[in-house]
């Protein structure tokens, strides 16, 4: 997720799927908060949208596409140069570190305290005094 001054913006999910012959592929999916109804907004105090800050987009396609190139930017650096970069700030803005959150694999579902991510990018987890990393799960945020 995507937050802006601790509210939720954006959210992203990925998927990471192989073809009948062989060829690996990754699905993004983005749901950005752009202009909420008043009442929406109301309904849910953690959420917030651009329009709230100032931002309008009259161009809905256009802005599409800058995020997509921005995005497409961001991947092809990371692939040649590592994660290292972003690595680094990912530390300093994680908003989940801490947190309980709710892991679902395919075998097991359970509780567990996020503690940030690896190198590799998968999810820590604080589990029954162990960390152990998370790479393929639903994870979210259990409300305390």
């Amino acid at each position: 997720d995507i937050y802006l001054h601790t509210k939720k913006l954006a959210g992203i999910l990925t998927e990471v799927a192989v073809d009948t012959e062989g060829e690996r592929y990754l699905v993004i999916g983005i749901g950005l908060n752009i202009e909420m109804p008043e009442a929406l907004l109301t309904a849910l105090p953690n959420a917030t949208d651009l329009n709230q800050h100032g931002v309008s987009v009259f161009d809905r396609e256009g802005f599409v596409a800058k995020l997509i190139t921005y995005i497409d930017q961001s991947v092809t650096h990371v692939m040649m140069h590592g994660w290292l970069n972003y690595y680094n700030l990912w530390q300093q803005y994680d908003l989940l570190y801490g947190k309980t959150v709710l892991v679902k694999t395919v075998n097991e579902t359970y509780q567990a305290v996020a503690k940030g991510v690896t190198y590799d990018g998968s999810l820590q987890v604080l589990q029954n005094g162990d960390i152990h990393p998370v790479n393929a799960a639903d994870v979210s945020v259990v409300i305390e």
